[in-house]
């Protein structure tokens, strides 16, 4: 079972918003993005009970009380049973055109391959003036939508039917035994009878306790002693009599009041005995809870959402439980903001939301690598640019040696002034190759792949002659931002920029000896030769980073600084601009 299609209007973050997934889904984007706002979105439309959840005038897009809250899906993949179970709500959808079928299309055209059984489902909100209540309504679209009084509506049950199941991060409870908890719900699929026997043997259980606590000699005699000092119930029975008669019972007798009050207790085998569940770490109660989700969908092949997976878990965890998410499920909903987490999803499913200017929320959809240029593209996915969707912007370059320079300036900025660092303005640094130089093409086609999943690319090429040509027109074919170095002018002389020779020749022989390489005799030679010694120790040893640590004094203030700064200022734009220092 699958979602096909999601539509949400004036939904917190949302004003009007669609997204047609390509098989599982997960969720990136900046901060601010409405990751958590689109799972919400999904338990609202999905979760049996979610007409019980609080709708405050903040869920409104914009506070716009007078339009409804609406979140429709179409849901395709159905099992025969669901089929028989949804057989007058059914509806078709075109496979080719990824576009639900119009009812007045013959049953003929229906009966060709690409038409597949589908239903939809709508979840509504109107907000009344009377008392803040609002109007919570699930219904079918394919009756109408429009008029609130004539919606069909979905019952409970048939809700439940679809076996949707949900986790928002370290929030949740998990192994609870309350009564409508994920693990009651794995509890109750098996159809046994011995979980309630053995309820119904804790209640009895806890109550006989409790009698039993009441007789106890202290408790008889404190009760004596408490009795004496009122007066008596009446002239022949005195207040002290009624003590043998008193028993404590629970407040509330009930299995789902007990059952709440059950925690799981864990022997990790530390000699520690049995630790509660509140006093574990969130890397074990996150997986607790995701696994959860996990069994029931595997059960019932079902959709599930879960909302921020990475945190409170290492990254090993997360990829592993993101691979068996994808394994287990009919679909899985997933955000995150760990790399790793999207390593085990194929690019097309990776959907990265877009946080504008204008505060609206757009969807960028990864896409099928078919072409041979794609699939060479693809290879910096996973590495490169994964980890960086969730920023604001991204800036590539043309190799480590270029990454390694900005990036330790980046870490020095941030350590004297914060404000002026990278991170400080949501932008990445990425490389377009592992090793050596990806090149200036390269660079262009990794930061127009960024690009196309909605964030503000800036590539960054060195001076060299053969991209002299470079321009506005350039910017605007790629859909980027480009910063161009002076001409004749690699990374490596930006680091010696504007830095005293001696500066510059004490900084090579310092690292070179602490690294055995040979200096060239830096220290000694004529002075017009220092800057092609160091330019030349620099690039064949890669002592880019430790050059920036070393000339931190006189870096701050060069060229290096001046190109960091300019690609701080491109990644602002969401027009392409070129920039040539």
């Amino acid at each position: 079972m699958k979602i096909l299609q999601l539509n949400i209007r004036n939904f917190r973050g949302f004003g009007d918003f669609e997204l047609k997934p390509n098989g599982h889904v997960l969720i990136m984007g900046e901060p601010g993005a409405g990751k958590s706002d689109l799972i919400n979105a999904l338990v609202r439309l999905l979760y049996p009970y979610s007409d019980r959840l609080p709708t405050i005038e903040l869920d409104f897009h914009h506070r716009n009380v007078q339009d409804p809250i609406v979140i429709e899906a179409v849901i395709g993949e159905l099992s025969d049973e669901l089929k028989q179970e949804f057989f007058d709500e059914i509806e078709y959808w075109d496979n080719w055109e990824h576009a639900l079928v119009e009812e007045s299309e013959s049953i003929s055209k229906l009966g060709k391959p690409q038409f597949v059984e589908v239903i939809r489902l709508g979840y509504r909100v109107d907000w009344t003036d009377e008392d803040d209540i609002q109007r919570v309504q699930r219904y079918y679209p394919k009756f109408g939508r429009d008029q609130v009084a004539q919606l069909t509506r979905v019952t409970r049950t048939k809700i439940q039917r679809l076996g949707f199941a949900y986790t928002l991060g370290i929030q949740g409870n998990p192994l609870s035994l309350a009564p409508r908890s994920m693990f009651r719900r794995i509890i109750n699929a098996y159809d046994q009878d011995d979980f309630e026997r053995s309820t119904e043997h804790y209640v009895s259980g806890v109550a006989k306790a409790a009698t039993e606590f009441s007789s106890a000699h202290e408790v008889r005699l404190a009760l004596k002693d408490v009795l004496t000092q009122i007066r008596p119930f009446s002239d022949d029975l005195e207040p002290v009599e009624h003590a043998d008669s008193l028993i404590f019972t629970p407040a509330e007798l009930s299995s789902s009041s007990l059952m709440r009050a059950l925690e799981p207790s864990f022997d990790l085998g530390d000699e520690l005995g049995h630790l509660p569940q509140s006093r574990l770490g969130t890397t074990l109660l996150q997986s607790l809870g995701v696994s959860e989700v996990l069994a029931t969908a595997e059960r019932e092949n079902g959709i599930f959402a879960i909302d921020d997976l990475s945190d409170g878990l290492d990254a090993t965890t997360a990829q592993h439980l993101a691979a068996t998410a994808i394994n287990r499920a009919g679909q899985c909903w997933i955000t995150t903001r760990s790399g790793a987490v999207a390593e085990a999803f194929e690019p097309s499913e990776v959907v990265r939301l877009n946080l504008r200017n204008d505060g609206s929320r757009k969807p960028h959809q990864g896409w099928t690598h078919e072409s041979k240029h794609d699939r060479k593209l693809v290879r910096n996915w996973y590495h490169v640019l994964a980890p960086a969707l969730s920023f604001r912007a991204v800036a590539v370059v043309e190799g480590p040696s270029d990454f390694a320079s900005l990036h330790t300036l980046g870490l020095l900025l941030g350590r004297k002034s914060p404000r002026s660092a990278p991170s400080n303005h949501g932008l990445a640094i990425v490389s377009a190759a592992e090793q050596g130089s990806g090149g200036d093409r390269q660079v262009l086609e990794l930061a127009q792949y960024a690009a196309r999943m909605g964030l503000n690319a800036v590539a960054v090429v060195d001076g060299d002659k053969r991209n002299s040509n470079y321009s506005n027109l350039t910017c605007e074919e790629y859909g980027i931002s480009m910063v161009r170095l002076p001409d004749h002018m690699a990374i490596e002389e930006s680091i010696l920029d504007d830095v005293p020779l001696d500066a510059i020749s004490n900084a090579v022989a310092e690292i070179c000896k602490a690294y055995g390489i040979d200096d060239g005799d830096i220290q000694n030679i004529d002075p017009a030769h220092v800057i092609a010694i160091a330019t030349n120790r620099i690039k064949r040893s890669n002592l880019h980073r430790g050059m920036v640590y070393e000339l931190a004094k006189y870096v701050v203030n060069n060229l290096l600084s001046k190109l960091l700064q300019c690609i701080i200022c491109a990644s602002k734009y969401q027009t392409p601009r070129f920039f040539q220092l």
